[in-house]
């Protein structure tokens, strides 16, 4: 029995994201860039919620609600090399995630979690002001698009 084309793209895609997988990161607040939702406004009430989340402690950024990310080699490099962290420390799925610090206005492309950054920017304390975030490598020929409220790989150029 063959696949739908529907399965064969699903396949396709997690196999493209198992592929460019780098590993998990704790990075600043302040390095983490949302283009996909631009200029849309921020939506106020998902805000509120989440801040009186953070606010209870209720919001676990270690071991869930992780934000995507994509990276070039060469910048995902040097990150590595001036946070002096191996690649490898980057594939630990353990906490604490090594954290990694990026040049002065950097701005690393997350694919989802503005609400989540723009609340915790507002309510945590400037030592806590970071994420957990899975990174990704950006492709020549494969990227990361946005499909019916989820991020998936897709055959298109950056």
């Amino acid at each position: 029995m063959s696949k739908s084309g529907s399965a064969d793209r699903e396949e396709r895609l997690a196999t493209e994201g198992r592929l460019k997988y780098r590993g998990t990161a704790r990075i600043g607040l302040e390095v983490l860039h949302f283009t996909w939702n631009e200029p849309r406004e921020p939506n106020e009430k998902s805000l509120k919620k989440l801040k009186r989340c953070f606010e209870k402690g209720q919001c676990d950024r270690l071991t869930r609600n992780h934000i995507p990310a994509v990276i070039s080699q060469s910048q995902l490099d040097d990150t590595l090399r001036a946070s002096n962290v191996p690649a490898e420390r980057l594939l630990i799925n353990t906490d604490p995630h090594p954290e990694l610090k990026f040049p002065a206005g950097y701005q690393l492309r997350c694919l989802h979690g503005r609400h989540r950054v723009l609340a915790a920017q507002e309510v945590l304390p400037p030592q806590e002001r970071w994420w957990t975030v899975d990174i990704y490598l950006e492709g020549r020929h494969n990227s990361y698009k946005r499909h019916d409220c989820c991020y998936a790989f897709a055959d298109i150029s950056l």
